[in-house]
């Protein structure tokens, strides 16, 4: 499926636009990138157009973590990994606190290491900079990190 047809599932649901998925995309394929760990997926758009950039590639794979909030969203991830096809090629987490437990569980575990880390959640010091030091040792050695919503600030969040 290409990016086109996961907009045309997704539509307009927050967060990622099919331009951004564009540029994704071209990165993916650009630096040869086979296993990504997505940390926030909020509805899953951006984990369906990471599996559509994915597609063509052999022995690739995404891991995907979010709170558990997240599996309450309507449509959530598993809905639209299901209309695009892709609920067999994505293995996602609903954490209760933070994708920072789940990180330190794969961290544990140490069977797996990823190309590229997208970090789209957090949004505070305390959990994006504990995840940037965490990834920093689940990435292959010229692995990358790209981070999301680098202009989001606090002064958005309703007390």
């Amino acid at each position: 499926m290409n990016l086109t047809k996961v907009k045309q599932i997704v539509g307009d649901l927050p967060y990622m636009s099919l331009e951004k998925a564009q540029i994704m995309n071209d990165f993916i394929h650009k630096n040869n990138i086979t296993n990504i760990l997505e940390l926030g997926f909020y509805h899953g758009v951006s984990t369906c157009y990471l599996a559509a950039a994915l597609e063509e590639v052999e022995q690739s794979s995404i891991l995907t973590i979010d709170l558990l909030s997240a599996k309450n969203r309507q449509p959530n991830i598993e809905l639209l990994l299901e209309k695009c096809d892709y609920l067999d090629k994505v293995e996602f987490y609903y954490e209760p606190a933070s994708y920072n437990w789940r990180l330190m569980k794969l961290i544990e575990e140490n069977k797996r290491k990823f190309d590229l880390c997208y970090l789209d959640g957090g949004h505070d010091w305390y959990n994006t900079g504990f995840a940037f030091f965490l990834v920093d040792k689940l990435l292959q050695p010229g692995g990358w990190i790209i981070f999301d919503d680098l202009d989001w600030t606090m002064e958005h969040i309703e007390a």
